[in-house]
């Protein structure tokens, strides 16, 4: 049964479904908080279908993010909250050819856990075109070459993503930490994110922050950072405006 069955079965007060939820268990490959909080969550939604208390620390937060309370922003609500939501269809605005759009409306990025990137709600001033696909792995004395290529080869005028406009292309509006959602059972490579990107952050990609390029990844570490500066990493441009 999958995880957003749970918090559907919890909607829908689904009682009868007591037994099945109660033998939910998270994946092993889920990261280790999120194992956490799906454990609490599935002891909460059973005992709330079940009619009694449920004698655990986190049930009170958990009864707040679940009860849609807007002041719950924390790591279980954003998971909760992905798990409650689908993934949002592609954005219909127009687009070059091999490009993204990502709109111009709320997003949640970053971590209630990560001092240097903290969870916020930020949108972009326009709607951002990236592309869809990593043009190859550059190393950042080759960065702008590489990008005035490229913006030869497409007819583009072409620059990096900031930070945040790759981590909202990643993510999609409702914070998710992994294109596929959080929590979710299984992961493959071939995900896209909410707003379509084909295998986004499956290695370090580059961002431009302060004038200076810098890597956002992989997935391993989080969408949400750390930025670092590797030796390489992929490039996956946004058109620059105008």
């Amino acid at each position: 049964m999958r995880w957003s069955g749970v918090v559907a079965a919890h909607d829908l007060e689904l009682s009868e479904l007591v037994a099945e939820i109660k033998r939910c268990a998270p994946a092993e490959r889920a990261h280790r908080v999120d194992r956490q909080i799906l454990e609490a969550l599935r002891e909460v939604v059973g005992c709330r279908l079940a009619g009694v208390e449920p004698q655990i620390p986190a049930a009170q937060s958990l009864r707040a993010c679940l009860d849609g309370d807007p002041a719950a922003r924390d790591r279980a609500a954003m998971l909760i909250g992905s798990l409650r939501r689908p993934l949002p269809e592609t954005a219909a605005a127009a687009a070059p050819a091999g490009f993204c759009v990502v709109p111009a409306v709320l997003h949640w990025v970053g971590d209630p856990d990560v001092h240097a990137n903290p969870l916020r709600a930020v949108a972009p001033a326009q709607a951002v075109a990236i592309a869809q696909d990593v043009h190859g792995l550059v190393p950042a004395s080759d960065l702008p070459a590489a990008l005035a290529a490229l913006s030869a080869q497409l007819v583009l005028p072409l620059r990096l993503p900031t930070a945040v406009e790759l981590e909202m292309a990643v993510r999609g509006p409702d914070g998710r930490r992994h294109p596929w959602g959080n929590g979710r059972e299984r992961r493959s490579t071939e995900a896209r994110s909410p707003w379509g990107l084909v295998q986004p952050l499956a290695a370090a990609e580059w961002v431009q922050r302060d004038g200076e390029p810098l890597a956002l990844g992989p997935v391993a570490a989080g969408c949400s950072g750390p930025l670092h500066r590797p030796a390489t990493a992929g490039l996956r441009p946004v058109v620059a405006d105008g």
